[in-house]
């Protein structure tokens, strides 16, 4: 539409500057009623028109273009940060392709042995910590087994004994907070170990990582 309206004025200022109408413009210049009516020739106002609406265009061409000077200093700082993200990533990956190399030479770095080290040493400790929580359950359990054979045992003796009533309370009381004592702790302990499997299985994890690396 731009390029269309400046062929517009263009063709109008070639018609209006031709040889015949300069030639009769300084040989009988119009003034006048007739100066007026050319005033108000409807070329003439299309012509202001087009020049009018040629302003209008360029300066949203001017407002375009500092829109797009904009999106394209922010495409170049995106572009400069995807750049040092590559660049970051080659770097990683070569450090990877040396420790590979380092590793299948047997030449690997020793902060890296002793990192593989620790995570070793660390899950062995969980995994003992976890052995021995797990011996703590069983003396637990059977524990509490020796305690409802004692209640059991308690039941029959009092069936067949002179005890009074305040007395067998009391032993049942005795025996029964022992068993939930045991239960509380027999529940805390099997939520220890469900923490300590799930650490040694990251560490684990963690440490396959290293050795694969």
């Amino acid at each position: 539409q731009f390029l269309y309206f400046i062929g517009r004025c263009l063709c109008r200022q070639r018609s209006m500057s031709s040889p015949n109408r300069r030639t009769a413009a300084s040989k009988s210049p119009v003034r006048g009623p007739r100066a007026a009516a050319g005033a108000s020739d409807p070329a003439v106002s299309t012509v202001r028109h087009d020049v009018a609406r040629l302003g209008e265009l360029a300066s949203e061409g001017r407002q375009l273009s500092r829109s797009y000077t904009a999106q394209a200093a922010a495409l170049r700082r995106d572009l400069a940060l995807v750049e040092r993200q590559i660049e970051f990533e080659v770097e990683r990956r070569r450090e990877v392709a040396r420790l590979c190399e380092a590793e299948r030479t047997g030449a690997l770095p020793a902060e890296h042995v002793e990192a593989i080290a620790r995570r070793d040493e660390d899950i062995r400790a969980v995994e003992e910590e976890k052995a021995s929580m797990m011996e703590w359950l069983r003396r637990g359990v059977a524990e509490a087994q020796t305690i409802s054979l004692e209640c059991e045992k308690m039941r029959e003796k009092a069936e067949s004994s002179h005890l009074t009533q305040a007395e067998l309370r009391a032993e049942c009381d005795r025996l029964d907070n022992m068993e939930r004592r045991l239960t509380s702790e027999v529940s805390e302990a099997t939520g220890k170990i469900k923490r300590l499997s799930d650490a040694s299985a990251a560490l684990e994890e963690h440490a396959d990582h290293q050795r694969s690396l």
